[in-house]
């Protein structure tokens, strides 16, 4: 078989577009699965992000609902609330804790618990924030006031917080 080089070119164009023709659907298809592939890992992708905000605003809310969870309306909870409050905020301290005040009448007992705390006057702005919005239970009244302490020779300020729970 003798063949002129005319011939060899069209037998090389022809077998190229046969080969062409013979690849092209396995090319298609294998980028057309990548391409799905890719689009389902972009999906999962944002679907992650997505998850991950959603765990972070969980976890703030868990934060939160711990908060208000902890403050009862007994005496104990109301000083580990502002105990584990104080603790994050600087220079906040507890510096009293009287004794529990009642009044009882025919149909109506009433404990009042009263707190004195000492620090910045930010810190006392953080824990009366915490505990207005944050917490389940709030002071009925807030007595702030500043003291001389001769020892440090400069004046504290002190907030009297004062908390009342009515029994049957």
């Amino acid at each position: 078989m003798n063949l002129n080089s005319q011939q060899k070119y069209y037998l090389l164009i022809a077998g190229s577009i046969l080969l062409l023709i013979l690849i092209y659907p396995l090319a298609i298809s294998k980028t057309v699965a990548v391409s799905s592939s890719i689009d389902k890992l972009e999906k999962r992708k944002t679907e992650l992000a997505s998850l991950k905000s959603k765990e972070n605003e969980l976890l703030r809310m868990q934060s939160r609902l711990k908060d208000t969870a902890t403050i009862g309306s007994d005496r104990n909870s109301i000083l580990t609330y502002i105990s584990m409050k104080g603790e994050k905020l600087p220079g906040l301290e507890v510096a009293q804790i009287p004794e529990v005040h009642f009044y009882s009448s025919d149909d109506l007992n009433i404990e009042t618990n009263v707190f004195v705390l000492e620090g910045p006057f930010k810190s006392h702005l953080g824990i009366l924030d915490s505990l207005y919005f944050n917490g389940k239970i709030s002071p009925k009244s807030v007595h702030l006031y500043k003291q001389r302490n001769f020892k440090k020779r400069k004046n504290e300020l002190y907030c009297k917080l004062y908390f009342q729970r009515v029994k049957d």
